[in-house]
């Protein structure tokens, strides 16, 4: 059985050699590293350059900036693999991850094999293991499998993050052509919605040894004018996934819960008060927005997301902004 690992790349020159050294020394040997360099400006595409050389595994494609959805579509079209593993770079693996994920998907002919991960700061400080989710450690098929399809937004099985996964190949190139390549944030939902909904059985392990970089600063954690219309995109992406495959998996509640992130990126970025004010009032005369709005239940939400949408819902955006100055100065407070 063969795998293919996708690595999108991107200004990633600092920790890009700790992460393919982890891959190159992985102990599963029948396995393909595909880089994707989406035109970075820094030193990266000299080292997947060198790596490509060095090792008769690694693919290299070089290309323009897209993002980092078109970067992964781009090395899955080439892939060889029968399952495709994707690893970021600026993260990094233990030497026996795939061994193990190749050892469950040879064991139950699964689908998908889920697996958790570990969170490393810039600092290197490593916390302990993170496991986003319910589901236990298992095979899943059958009526159990159906279950969680029909209700995966609302219990939170398991993450989106596509690199805590290996998928089948076959699962992946029968969804490209529904992914919007516009998403910047959210590309993980989509990718595990559309395959989770096709899936037959799924295997979930105990692994661990994934290392995720959390990074403050990254397009993850601030805001830009475009995640406006990133959200209308990821919306409608969702929507068009669960349409065509007759599956609701509680998509309304993902729409209220990206855009409670949204709206928290926006009121705490560092953008001037009246530019912040501006951006919550495109934000809520966006059709998508008032389709969220249309339904008024907020089911498992807590007590905070449900006063932020409410507010939102009822143009308080001054309001909404004030929360947010207080809720920081309360946080910079209690850490002095």
């Amino acid at each position: 059985m063969k795998l293919s690992v996708i690595v999108p790349v991107y200004n990633a020159e600092k920790y890009l050699r700790q992460c393919l050294d982890s891959l190159v020394n992985q102990t599963f040997s029948n396995m393909e590293i595909i880089l994707v360099n989406d035109g970075s400006n820094d030193g990266s595409g000299v080292i997947c350059e060198e790596y490509c050389k060095k090792y008769n595994n690694v693919k290299y494609i070089d290309k323009r900036n897209e993002g980092v959805m078109a970067a992964w579509i781009d090395g899955a079209k080439i892939s060889e693999g029968e399952y495709i593993g994707f690893v970021d770079a600026d993260d990094y693996c233990e030497t026996d991850r795939f061994e193990q994920f190749i050892n469950s998907a040879e064991k139950t002919q699964a689908d998908i094999v889920i697996a958790g991960h570990m969170t490393i700061d810039l600092n290197g400080n490593i916390s302990n293991a993170v496991r986003r989710g319910s589901i236990s450690p298992g095979v899943y098929e059958g009526e159990d499998l159906e279950y969680i399809k029909n209700t995966y937004f609302k219990e939170s099985y398991f993450s989106a993050l596509r690199w805590e996964k290996i998928t089948k190949n076959e699962l992946i190139r029968r969804n490209i052509s529904s992914f919007n390549t516009e998403i910047a944030l959210g590309d993980d939902i989509v990718f595990t919605l559309a395959t989770l909904l096709d899936a037959k059985k799924l295997s979930v392990i105990e692994n661990d040894g994934y290392y995720y970089r959390y990074n403050g600063n990254s397009i993850t954690h601030s805001f830009s004018e475009k995640r406006i219309d990133e959200l209308c995109y990821l919306c409608e992406n969702i929507n068009h996934i669960c349409k065509s495959k007759g599956c609701d998996a509680y998509k309304d509640l993902e729409f209220k819960r990206q855009l409670s992130v949204t709206t928290t990126m926006l009121i705490s970025s560092n953008k001037r008060f009246f530019e912040r004010r501006k951006l919550l009032k495109k934000l809520r005369r966006t059709d998508t927005v008032k389709n969220i709005f249309a339904d008024d239940k907020y089911p498992i939400m807590s007590v905070a997301e449900k006063m932020k949408l409410y507010l939102l819902k009822h143009k308080c955006y001054t309001m909404l902004i004030i929360f947010a100055q207080l809720k920081k100065q309360i946080n910079e407070g209690a850490r002095k």
